[in-house]
């Protein structure tokens, strides 16, 4: 067998395009190999970049639900003091009535 000045893991044919096929699937591999590395590292910044938007959506939510939570309440005292004062009309208006 002939030594093969392109690597040990090719082998070496007298077709001298196949030979050039090889070598490109060799290079290629390396490339993709690279490519590979690369692709994980931006996926790994892309998954740390999600994780921290969940993060701060997950505390929007909890500070949306507070103020909702608040809402509510001022709403429902709100409603409250608008009964109380309209009882206080209803209770004035009639009370002129009553000394005529």
């Amino acid at each position: 067998m002939v030594e093969n000045p392109n690597g040990p893991f090719q082998h070496q044919t007298d077709d001298p395009d196949q030979n050039d096929v090889e070598m490109e699937e060799v290079e290629n591999y390396s490339d993709n190999e690279e490519d590979s590395y690369l692709e994980s590292e931006e996926f790994e910044a892309i998954d740390n970049q999600l994780d921290m938007l969940n993060s701060v959506l997950d505390s929007l939510e909890q500070k949306n639900d507070g103020i909702l939570a608040e809402l509510k309440t001022l709403l429902h005292e709100n409603r409250e003091i608008r009964k109380q004062l309209q009882e206080c009309r209803v209770e004035e208006q009639n009370q002129p009535q009553e000394s005529n």
